[in-house]
């Protein structure tokens, strides 16, 4: 009886597909799937502060927004960059909510997190907003902006 209620629901699951891919032209996970990963391992290269993993990421033109100015991709690189990486790494980050859209090769991730920690001697309970948007070249997903803004949850 086991092997029969195995043996549906993987006749189910297969028949069924993910329910995030229905409605979505065949593919639409595969790439969802590649935008997710390469939004975390921008995040995961910022942690660590990996500044060439970072700059690899980001497409040539790519533009950053943050504390209410724009900085060209290597204008981030050379201010930024070492700030935020001191920043993300001093906190602990849950994700709340996190959608992505994808248009042919271009894609936009928004995420929403709370941020809690101790950065620069002071107690942080923060909401955080991120918005990437991506671009699909020679199949590969590079970083073209970033939007970051946060408020305290206090």
């Amino acid at each position: 009886m086991r092997l029969f209620a195995l043996l549906t629901a993987a006749i189910f699951l297969s028949v069924s597909g993910p329910a995030s891919a229905r409605g979505q032209p065949q593919g639409a996970t595969s790439d969802s799937a590649q935008v997710v990963e390469a939004t975390e391992a921008f995040r995961a290269a910022l942690e660590c502060g990996d500044s060439t993993a970072v700059a690899g990421m980001l497409l040539p033109e790519a533009r950053v927004l943050e504390s209410g100015g724009v900085e060209t991709r290597r204008e981030y690189l050379a201010h930024h960059f070492r700030t935020d990486h001191a920043f993300l790494s001093a906190l602990s980050r849950r994700m709340q909510s996190r959608d992505v859209r994808i248009d042919g090769n271009a894609a936009w991730v928004s995420t929403t997190s709370r941020m809690q920690g101790t950065y620069d001697g002071r107690a942080m309970d923060l909401s955080s907003a991120e918005l990437l948007v991506l671009r699909r070249r020679a199949g590969e997903w590079g970083i073209a902006a970033v939007h970051w803004s946060s408020r305290s949850r206090e």
